[in-house]
Parts: structure tokens; sequence; C-alpha cells
């Protein structure tokens, strides 16, 4: 089996078997009461709060809609609770549903979950101890780096960045390690980088002694949606899922305005009381936020992901992304 072929399966083979083993048993996704009802699974991040002010707010009463909220630890649970109609809506990277695309589940993009910048920097990048001696990309060849799934989201964009600048990456050993522990992993050397996210970010930045490297996912995919929510294609094929997918949608983008045009102490409690993290870290995320809240699924940024995961033999074959997008999502910025 050839590397590339054993990275697609790294990836791909857990979240798929639970898929297949839960495809049997899937129910049709509909709530009980008429649509009326949407079941939401979530993570509770920094940066997943909307949908909690959009039920704080009234904005899903308005419309019409009630939204029960399901957490989970990591998205790997969410696209199988989805597929079996424990959920309606699932939040998750945009990687995954395009993997599983690619062998043949129908996942459809909604609604995205913000979007990178269209230039470096941004809140994902690679980061090493000040004192390491790593200076560049090139410096990571035969180095361990840390990334929260191997073979997954964070390595792919990596690996291509390295490539783009003429680096070979087959050298570096691969870590995978929790975002929580990369500070301490970083520090106590455990592994020469990390590829961190909000809040450990601020956190390796307010440390003083680890630094950033690269902001390789604004560099390798510009204006990239990391995010969003997904829904089963054949059940919202349906009328009266596509009408309550709608009404979602609308409240969000009350939600999501509300944020941008609104107080900053105001976002930092939401942030704060949803993701229970420090009220002063939050504060530090919130000001040193980058990630746009632009409110709609950028085609051709989603379509270049598609094709990075082709090019790196993660998709046997190429995928239009557009089958997998909603045709009611947004997928121009709202005026």
């Amino acid at each position: 089996m050839g590397s590339s072929k054993a990275r697609q399966w790294s990836i791909i083979g857990g979240t798929i078997a639970a898929l297949l083993a839960l495809s049997a048993c899937s129910g049709d996704g509909g709530s009980a009461d008429g649509n009326v009802k949407l079941r939401l699974g979530t993570m509770q991040l920094s940066s997943t709060h909307l949908p909690q002010i959009a039920i704080d707010q009234g904005f899903f009463a308005e419309k019409g809609v009630e939204v029960e909220l399901t957490f989970a630890n990591s998205g790997a649970e969410l696209l199988p609770a989805l597929q079996a109609g424990a959920i309606d809506i699932a939040y998750s990277n945009v990687v995954s549903p395009l993997l599983a695309a690619g062998q043949g589940f129908k996942f459809s993009m909604i609604l995205d979950n913000g979007q990178f910048p269209s230039a470096p920097p941004d809140n994902n990048p690679v980061m090493v101890r000040a004192d390491s001696g790593i200076e560049s990309l090139a410096d990571l060849q035969g180095k361990r780096v840390a990334v929260v799934n191997v073979g997954g989201l964070n390595d792919v964009f990596l690996i291509e960045r390295m490539r783009e600048q003429g680096l070979d990456p087959s050298g570096i050993s691969w870590v995978e390690a929790p975002f929580p522990t990369m500070v301490d992993g970083l520090l106590s050397d455990q592994y020469d980088a990390a590829v961190t996210a909000e809040p450990v970010t601020t956190l390796a930045n307010n440390s003083g002694k680890i630094k950033e490297l690269d902001s390789f996912f604004s560099r390798v995919n510009p204006g990239f949606n990391l995010a969003g929510y997904y829904v089963m294609g054949d059940w919202v094929a349906k009328p009266e899922n596509a009408e309550a997918i709608t009404a979602f949608n609308a409240a969000m983008e009350q939600a999501r305005k509300y944020v941008v045009d609104g107080d900053k102490a105001d976002e930092v409690r939401y942030v704060t009381e949803w993701s229970s993290l420090d009220q002063g870290l939050v504060e530090a995320i919130v000001d040193n936020d980058l990630t746009l809240r632009s409110g709609y699924i950028d085609l051709p940024s989603l379509q270049r992901t598609a094709d990075l995961l082709h090019k790196q033999g993660l998709l046997n074959e190429p995928l239009d992304v557009t089958a997998h997008v909603w045709s009611g999502a947004p997928t121009e910025q709202p005026s």
C-alpha cells in the first residue's frame, strides 16, 4: 500500500467505519413535531457560540424554529450521529465531510462558521519554542510536529505549504496530541513544533516561550472556510426540512450580525459562558481573533480544499463541491 493510500485510511477509517455501522439504523433525520424542532450537534469551542446567541436573543423563535443543542467532545462523533438520524444538523470541519463524500456519503453543507483571512496571519499557525533554533519551515525536516489528528486537516495543509516552498515534508515525524496539551508538550520537548488553534494559540503566545513560525492555512488557501454546519442531503431535499433550514440560517445570520455589530464585552460574556474558559483568556482571544465571520460559503475556497485532498491522494477521484453544498446555502457575501 502506498503512503498516500495509507494516509487516506488513517484519516477516514474510523469515521467511515462508524458511518457504515450506523447507516443501517438511520432514521429520516426529521424532528418529531413537524420539523419546527431542530437537533443541532456541536462543540463548545470559543468559535461556535452563535447558536446559543440565536437562542438567547430569540432569533430562532422569531423564525419559528426551536433548536435543541447536543454537545460532543470531537467532531468525529457528530457526522455518524447525523448519518444515524440522532441529530438534524452537525458542526464539522470541512475536510471530514469531503472525505466522506468521496466514499459515497451525502452530507450537505448549509452554512459556514467563519473564514480565514485572505492573507496571513491567522489563528491556526505552526508554533515552536522560542529557543528551538527553528527559524523557517525548512528547519522542520526531520523534526517532530504535533497535530490534533494525524493525517487530518492540519498536516494536509502544512504538507502543501512546504511543498509550495520546494521542501520535502516526508521526513517529518507526525505526533498526535490534543490541543490543550500542546503548550506543555512544546515546553517539555515532547515535540519540536505544533499546529495550534484557539485558545491554545493565545496561551502559547502569552507564555513568552513559544513563537509562531508560519500561518500556512491563509497562504495555502486564502479565505478558507475552516468549518461549518451540515445536514444529510436526502433529508434537506424534503420541502418541510428545507424550510426549517432556511429559517435556521436566517436566525444564524441575525446572530452573526449581533456579534459583528455588537459590543465586545457582550461577546466575551457569551464565549466565556459557552466555552467555560477563563474570562481573561477569552478577552485576549476576542482581541486577537482574525477569523472573518463572513456569513457565506466560499465555493472557490471549498473547491481548492477538495482539489488539495485529491492531489495528496486522500480522495480517489476529483470532487465537485457544489454537489455537496445545499442549493439554499448562502454562497455570496451578505449585503
